[in-house]
């Protein structure tokens, strides 16, 4: 679990740059998975998640949005640049439970990627953040629905 806990704390350090950011952190579920998953996902499998959106009307947390999900001894990020809304390109990276790093960007992306609010401010409490999510820990083939549920880390 440690080495989890790293990789998801180095993974939301990269490529920082602004000072101060506004962060949720909560859960994300699984509802629905494709074929190509095979057996390293199922619906209703869960984890840990951080979600760091690009602000409306805010230069808070810069242009990058992220979205990092720990579940099933991995920990995966997506980087999507501008909001995380519609349907949207992310770039991946994953970290396996012997510690190999890879990155990859899959040309479907997110799809459907929405966050309620909608109108969010970097001092809104809870966020729920939903999506369709291609190639899911670099596994093609393997497309995800999640729902995930966020509150305001002080």
């Amino acid at each position: 679990m440690k080495p989890l806990l790293l990789g998801l704390s180095a993974l939301l350090l990269m490529g920082s740059s602004a000072l101060a950011e506004a962060v949720w952190s909560g859960e994300a579920i699984i509802k629905t998975v494709s074929t190509g998953c095979g057996t390293s996902w199922a619906v209703g499998d869960f984890g840990n998640s951080i979600f760091r959106p690009v602000i409306p009307d805010s230069s808070v947390n810069g242009t990058i949005s992220r979205l990092v999900f720990a579940g099933n001894n991995t920990v995966i990020s997506h980087e999507v640049t501008g909001a995380f809304s519609g349907d949207i390109s992310y770039q991946g990276t994953a970290i396996s439970p012997s510690g190999i790093l890879t990155s990859y960007a899959p040309p479907a992306g997110i799809g459907n990627a929405s966050v309620s609010p909608a109108a969010f401010t970097a001092n809104t409490q809870t966020l729920r953040v939903r999506g369709v999510i291609t190639r899911f820990g670099n596994i093609m083939g393997c497309n995800v629905s999640f729902d995930g549920v966020f509150v305001k880390k002080l």
